[in-house]
């Protein structure tokens, strides 16, 4: 995988910051629009791959469940295998997701990444 560009901030149509956006509808009325929506996305998962050290299967759980979240399982559990953390996550749905993104980024790299096909993961959880 390459380098993440991603936006340092993102932006609404009318020019303002939507990071400390606080009004629910606003954030509700934005939420529809992919030109606002893809760039907030963006951002966020580019956030989680900083704060997970790069681990794709960390992010891709963050992403599902929550940082906060993530983040207590690693605590909880640090250098315990891979596998055996993506099986021990307490979210059903988190832990199917986490399971379906890997293996179609597996499946995409294989496919389109020429210079790197396969998917390399660290196999064991970082202390985070």
């Amino acid at each position: 995988m390459g380098q993440c560009d991603r936006p340092h901030a993102a932006h609404g149509p009318d020019g303002a910051d939507l990071r400390n956006e606080t009004r629910t509808s606003r954030i509700q009325e934005i939420a529809q629009e992919t030109r606002i929506n893809i760039p907030i996305g963006t951002a966020y998962l580019a956030d989680l791959y900083e704060k997970f050290g790069h681990h794709a299967a960390l992010v891709i759980a963050a992403y599902n469940a929550g940082a906060g979240a993530a983040s207590n399982w690693c605590k909880a559990r640090p250098g315990d295998d891979l596998d055996l953390f993506i099986e021990d996550i307490p979210y059903e749905q988190t832990r199917g997701y986490t399971k379906r993104v890997l293996s179609s980024l597996a499946t995409y790299l294989f496919l389109y990444d020429e210079e790197k096909p396969m998917l390399r993961l660290d196999l064991s959880i970082p202390r985070i």
